[in-house]
């Protein structure tokens, strides 16, 4: 057996409709479907499922992948989303572990309107 990729991440939300609004109209991600208390969104080909339930106890934290982080994290504040980090290096990779090396692995970290964690992401020349 071998794993070929991931496929789907699973948020729940106390507020289906305003998680929808916020991942689709601020973040701007793609919804794909809704069925009852379940939507899913187009990560790039994984899709993110947000599933409606009364209380929200697990977390998880999603990475954004974007190509510049400083216009993706200006465009996200003039849409009003509060950041607990600006955008910032995380890891210099010299030694092209994750990709080229001598990049910069950048994040800034904010939460959506349940708490759950994301962050904009980006590999960046130093």
């Amino acid at each position: 057996m071998r794993i070929s990729g991931l496929r789907q991440v699973g948020l729940t939300v106390t507020d289906l409709d305003r998680a929808i609004d916020f991942y689709a109209q601020v973040v701007g991600i793609p919804l794909i479907a809704r069925f009852g208390a379940l939507a899913f969104m187009d990560l790039g080909g994984v899709r993110l499922l947000l599933e409606q339930q009364a209380v929200v106890e697990a977390r998880a934290a999603l990475y954004l992948s974007v190509e510049e982080i400083h216009p993706a994290h200006a465009t996200l504040v003039a849409r009003g989303v509060e950041f607990l980090t600006e955008p910032h290096v995380i890891f210099v990779d010299e030694a092209g572990t994750f990709g080229v090396a001598g990049h910069a692995e950048w994040m800034a970290f904010f939460t959506d309107p349940d708490g759950n964690v994301a962050a904009l992401s980006s590999r960046e020349p130093t």
